[in-house]
């Protein structure tokens, strides 16, 4: 039996188990069989394209962008991965809770700054080691994005420091990780994570408000906070955590 006599229900199931780049490849063929994989790209709520290439990145995300319209989740790390791809492809999906870019060198401003303008809705946030962001965009992100829904939050490898510590301190996350291991930058000190630790016991000791606030930040207490080279700190600094 030819896949093309398959009933229009069957194929789609078929080709709804298929990894994205699949499905994409089939919206290239015949009629039939792309109008079966275009139906099930729309459908789809995480995007995973994980180590590209340059130019196969760009062209998978940009496909993306035009055909994905409903996902919550996308997943591009260490690849190359630019700025005006992650902008088309936030824009096209402002609903977007988890975006997971880690060792994306080079993003920068631009491609944060359409993360924080249409996705308002952000969860979980993963930057690991994208040294292209520099400390003014990571500020510009902490103040906006961890206003209301943030909670899940890498800064490995970054150029975050006690300013941005500064910051997040005055947030609420749930999970933070600032591993030393994967390049954090020296300018974090043992006062930055002092008083973040100490901002996070006060939300956590706040009483809850009864009443629902959509503008009111959550108190959401931090949970979880990974310092995989502690030495970087000395004894009495990591005390008071």
């Amino acid at each position: 039996m030819r896949i093309t006599t398959l009933p229009p229900s069957a194929l789609e199931h078929i080709i709804a188990q298929l990894p994205f780049r699949d499905k994409a490849a089939l919206a290239g063929t015949c009629t039939l069989l792309r109008i079966a994989a275009l139906d099930c790209l729309a459908q789809i709520s995480e995007l995973d394209v994980t180590g590209l290439g340059r130019f196969r990145i760009n062209a998978a995300c940009d496909f993306a962008a035009k055909y994905c319209k409903n996902l919550t989740s996308i997943l591009a790390g260490y690849s190359n991965l630019n700025d005006d791809t992650l902008a088309a492809l936030v824009v096209a999906n402002p609903q977007l809770t988890q975006l997971r870019v880690p060792g994306c060198r080079f993003l920068g401003r631009k491609g944060l700054e359409s993360v924080v303008q249409h996705c308002s809705s952000i969860q979980w946030l993963d930057i690991q080691g994208c040294t292209g962001i520099d400390k003014n965009t990571l500020r510009m992100l902490l103040v906006i994005t961890c206003s209301k829904s943030l909670e899940v939050l890498n800064l490995s490898g970054t150029q975050v420091d006690d300013g941005c510590l500064e910051l997040l301190s005055a947030r609420c996350l749930r999970s933070l990780n600032l591993d030393w291991e994967r390049g954090l930058n020296s300018s974090v000190s043992s006062c930055g994570l002092q008083a973040l630790a100490t901002r996070a016991r006060q939300h956590k000791a706040s009483p809850q408000s009864s009443q629902p606030d959509a503008d009111r930040i959550p108190h959401l207490p931090l949970q979880e906070l990974s310092l995989a080279h502690r030495k970087a700190f000395d004894n009495n600094g990591l005390a008071g955590i």
